[in-house]
């Protein structure tokens, strides 16, 4: 049976300016209108009736009425007809009647808005809903592998538009198919289907609200949340794969709907609590992991990793790394039955590091780099004593240095587990390189450029590298500050340096990993002899040298 094109879909639904008939129906009238769409295609002396000749004289019917005498009639063509869609009201012979113009475009909406009506109101249950727009065969496979179903789910429900009773359709069908993740009898790539719906709406908010209500249904105390926070992520990510490899036929990957839908919210608790459990479910990817990760090149996908990096670059951004970050003690196993969560923390924190700021294919990984940046800035100053209104409540030395001691273990770990091949050798040096030389620059209080103030700490960051001393130094003649694209250029000469005398894979890496521990430690006060008592830097170093001691413990390694 024949079903519309398949393929990309404008992102926004289309809008019917048209006003709506009135409903001023009575009753009997739409009783009425029912038999009498019954009557029609009744062919006794066959089988089976004509149910073409139904669904047109129904579509003629339903453009007539206004939404709610539309979904009225609905309701009482279900009464009165308890296998119509099973037969006649079917989408694919709505969708082909469609196509062939049989049923008109004002006709399809007034249908599509009707169907919508009747959800809202409790006129058409959940059930025959999912009946109609044949979830039954979509929930278990990829939209390619049900390409026509997929097509004609998407364009019916684009037929509605955005009047506000589809919109609240799309929000509350999607919420109901989402919420069956949390049972153990569900369909893989339902999930998928639910944030499909989001994304097809035009309302970039609403896979966000749609996730947050199936959670506060689910559960009301912080523990509960989490556990079906990760398994509802755990569930859209499984669906992910299938949807990610159907993108030729519109399909969009649902976490990635999820992650960006997330990422445009407000920095409140219940934000922040579902941006951290994202995070942790990123950052625990390795690259054997096909929800984060390309199958074949396992490379990081790209979606995804521009999502992760709106989300860190965000106004989450700030709980993702202060939850990452924190030195809990509490025993978690691990090789010697003795590690402890502070080490997980730091796992999944180096691999959101990998999924976006270290990815050399994450074309907004600046915007990654940036956000790290700043999120240590404010710890260094801090332990520098610049004078700041913006500190976290609560802030002392002891969690500034421990916050630093946790990145730089994290981001030392995130260099170790990296892809790195010959292929993308030179671009994964030169995004670390940034990475060393951003983190170099919070030893400036307050922040600032590559100036001769930061010189010093620059070149110690880089393991006092004669060569790389040498490019700093010819740098700063032409100023005394540098500018981005100056910076840029300063960056791209030092990576250079780097992959050119580290010679094989795992000596980049190590050689990478002891210029990032150093860049942590840049510009971070020393005790003195008057002083002892101020030496974050060896405090900091010693942390970040546990840190990876409980990373580890937390691997097997």
């Amino acid at each position: 049976m024949g079903g519309p094109t398949v393929g990309p879909m404008t992102p926004s639904p289309v809008e019917h300016p048209q006003t709506p008939p009135a409903d001023t129906t009575s009753a009997g009238q739409i009783d009425q209108i029912a038999q009498e769409i019954l009557d029609t295609g009744v062919r006794w002396w066959v089988v089976v009736d004509d149910y073409d000749g139904r669904a047109v004289r129904f579509a003629a019917e339903m453009e007539k009425l206004g939404p709610d005498d539309a979904a009225r009639l609905l309701q009482v063509l279900l009464e009165k007809d308890g296998g119509a869609l099973a037969s006649w009201m079917t989408l694919p012979i709505m969708s082909r009647l469609h196509d062939s113009g049989l049923i008109s475009g004002e006709q399809f909406a007034a249908i599509s808005n009707a169907f919508a009506s009747a959800y809202n109101e409790g006129k058409f249950s959940d059930a025959q809903m999912r009946q109609f727009l044949q979830v039954f065969s979509l929930q278990n496979v990829s939209p390619g592998n049900a390409a026509d179903q997929f097509g004609q789910l998407r364009t019916f429900l684009q037929a509605g538009g955005n009047s506000p009773a589809m919109q609240t359709f799309r929000e509350n069908f999607a919420a109901s198919l989402l919420k069956d993740a949390i049972g153990e009898n569900w369909a893989g790539n339902q999930p998928g289907l639910a944030l499909q719906i989001c994304a097809d709406s035009g309302d970039p908010d609403m896979a966000a609200r749609v996730f947050a209500t199936v959670v506060e249904g689910a559960a009301s105390d912080p523990v509960a949340r989490a556990a079906i926070m990760d398994k509802l992520l755990h569930a859209v990510g499984e669906a992910s794969i299938g949807y990610e490899n159907s993108r030729p036929m519109g399909a969009t990957n649902p976490l990635e709907t999820l992650i960006n839908s997330v990422a445009r919210q407000s920095a409140t608790y219940q934000w922040n609590e579902i941006s951290v459990a994202i995070a942790r479910y990123a950052g625990s990817a390795n690259d054997t992991n096909d929800v984060f990760y390309d199958p074949y090149s396992h490379k990081p996908v790209e979606g995804i990793s521009q999502a992760l990096t709106n989300l860190i670059a965000g106004p989450q951004g700030n709980a993702v790394f202060t939850e990452l970050s924190r030195w809990e003690t509490n025993p978690i196993g691990g090789k010697s039955g003795h590690a402890q969560q502070y080490g997980l923390n730091a796992i999944q924190l180096g691999g959101l590091l990998r999924l976006t700021a270290f990815n050399p294919d994450n074309p907004q990984a600046d915007q990654a780099l940036d956000a790290v940046q700043q999120w240590a800035q404010m710890r260094k100053d801090f332990l520098n004593g610049v004078q700041r209104d913006d500190y976290p409540p609560g802030m002392d030395v002891s969690q500034a240095r421990q916050d630093l001691a946790m990145l730089g273990g994290a981001a030392i770990d995130a260099v170790s587990q990296m892809k790195i091949d010959q292929d993308n050798r030179a671009a994964a040096t030169k995004q670390l390189v940034s990475f060393v030389v951003d983190l170099a620059l919070s030893a400036v209080p307050g922040g600032g450029t590559i100036s001769s103030l930061v010189s010093k700490d620059l070149k110690a960051a880089f393991g006092d590298n004669a060569r790389i001393n040498g490019l700093i130094d010819q740098a700063l003649k032409s100023g005394d500050k540098l500018t981005s694209a100056q910076i840029q250029q300063l960056k791209d000469g030092i990576a250079d340096v780097v992959d050119g005398e580290a010679g094989d894979l795992d000596t980049l890496k190590a050689t990478v990993g002891s210029f990032v521990q150093a860049a942590v430690l840049t510009g971070l006060p020393r005790g003195t002899q008057d002083d002892p008592g101020n030496d974050s830097y060896t405090d900091v170093l010693q942390g970040t040298q546990v840190v990876q001691t409980e990373v580890d413990d937390v691997r097997g390694d």
